[in-house]
């Protein structure tokens, strides 16, 4: 399994090579390095005894770790070809997705050698990443394949761990392609049907809405006071701006279902709008340029202050709130009680992540038809959309950066394709959440959960 090459350089390129580089002028003490290492590195990958290919580990990556440091004998590019051209190869046989069952002399290898190999590369890539940054791509295509491969259980675990450490450690200098490769390879850590559960269709919002005596009261309310000429859309959006303030400062002694009401009413504007933009991309109506534009300011208004109130509201969730929710039947805790916080918290949760999907999906749509999935009209209405959107976006991304550990890890698993998928959008905006979020967050929970 495995084995370096032989003889004097040769040309980067084939497995784990990086381009195919100038040829480097040895020194005489740098010509006495390419026949050790490449000993080693053939020592490990194919000599029959097991403790002769663990001191040959041992050696060869105790050489990378000294010499490839800043005033090492292979800080140069001599240690980058040699770290491409006989480390990377140790491992050109090792088990592959699509490949056939191990052997049991090649299980035995990946067993004693090829799993603590698989984290010693690791190691010396993040420790000297910035010299060996060329190799970043083939450091993690080999991590990528030992990961997916189902022959070896351990191999697929080290491999996650590794590429995780690795994000963590050297992420900050990913080029936006590496990223998009990374978070693609990390899919297959998550089942990709959890987002399932959340599909439902939200709560009716007419019924709702009608069911509300103080959404009632306050419609009234916002329809006295407004301003003198105020239009059906400028009401819309007053009272999308009261329901959001009350629910900021008053929801600790309203009643649940008064919660419930002005969350549904919110919801019911954002629905509203949405249908309309919508039916303007797919050509099923033509409104008026004043109507659109309209629809597309509240669709964002109630977006962003949807999203805003679910967050606050969830971030009142305790790790043991959902234990304590009143059973059927129980009498409700007291209006402005922890009790009654907790449960309007709790009742607030199954909103905004069904919310949130929803939003990045709606994203992503709107990103492929504005790419080339629509004429040009309903493309440059898709781009604006997009623009519009982004900060809300940004806003969403940064309420899940702050979700704690248990709930982080609870509803990771619905997320993370989305997540991958929106790394490939343009906005810088976007990207800096989204790599803040990886490298903080993703990266520590499938570490912690590999371990």
């Amino acid at each position: 399994v495995g084995g370096g090459g032989g003889g004097e350089p040769a040309p980067a390129g084939g497995e784990g090579g990086g381009g195919s580089p100038a040829p480097l002028d040895l020194g005489p003490a740098e010509r006495l390095w390419w026949p050790l290492l490449e000993s080693l590195a053939e020592a490990v990958g194919t000599h029959p005894k097991p403790a002769v290919r663990a001191a040959a580990l041992s050696a060869l990556f105790g050489c990378a770790d000294v010499e490839l440091a800043p005033g090492g004998a292979l800080h140069s590019p001599l240690g980058v070809r040699a770290f491409g051209e006989l480390v990377l190869p140790i491992f050109a046989a090792a088990p592959s997705e699509s490949g056939p069952p191990l052997t049991a002399h090649q299980a035995a290898w990946v067993d004693e050698t090829g799993v603590p190999a698989l984290s010693a590369l690791e190691r010396s890539f993040c420790a000297q990443h910035g010299l060996l940054a060329p190799l970043c791509e083939d450091v993690i295509a080999l991590l990528a394949r030992c990961l997916q491969q189902p022959h070896h259980a351990t191999l697929s675990q080290v491999a996650a761990e590794s590429l995780l450490q690795l994000v963590r450690e050297t992420g900050a200098t990913f080029s936006q392609e590496t990223w998009a490769r990374v978070c693609a390879e990390l899919k297959s850590c998550f089942d990709a049907s959890a987002g399932e559960a959340y599909d439902g269709a939200p709560p009716p919002a007419a019924d709702g809405v009608a069911a509300s005596p103080l959404l009632r009261e306050v419609s009234a309310k916002v329809e006295a006071e407004a301003p003198e000429g105020s239009g059906p859309h400028e009401l819309q959006v007053l009272l999308l701006s009261t329901v959001y303030q009350l629910l900021q400062s008053m929801y600790p002694s309203m009643k649940l279902a008064d919660v419930e009401g002005l969350l549904n009413c919110m919801h019911a504007m954002y629905d509203k709008a949405s249908r309309t933009l919508q039916a303007a991309l797919d050509g099923e109506a033509a409104p008026p340029p004043a109507e659109l534009g309209e629809a597309v300011h509240l669709r964002l208004e109630a977006m962003s202050y949807y999203l805003q109130v679910l967050f606050s509201l969830h971030d009142k969730l305790e790790p043991a709130a959902q234990a304590g929710t009143p059973k059927r039947g129980a009498p409700p805790p007291p209006l402005g009680s922890a009790g009654h916080v907790q449960l309007i918290a709790a009742a607030a949760e199954y909103r905004l992540v069904s919310f949130c999907l929803h939003v990045l999906r709606d994203y992503l749509r709107l990103r492929e038809r504005s790419v080339g999935g629509a004429d040009g009209a309903a493309r440059e209405l898709c781009a604006t959309a997009l623009a519009e959107m982004t900060p809300n976006v940004v806003t969403l991304l940064q309420g899940l950066l702050a979700f704690s550990g248990p709930q982080f890890g609870k509803h990771l698993p619905a997320f993370y394709p989305l997540l991958a998928d929106l790394i490939h959008c343009e906005s810088p905006q976007i990207a800096a959440v989204l790599r803040e979020l990886f490298a903080q967050r993703v990266a520590p929970h499938l570490q912690a959960e590999a371990s």
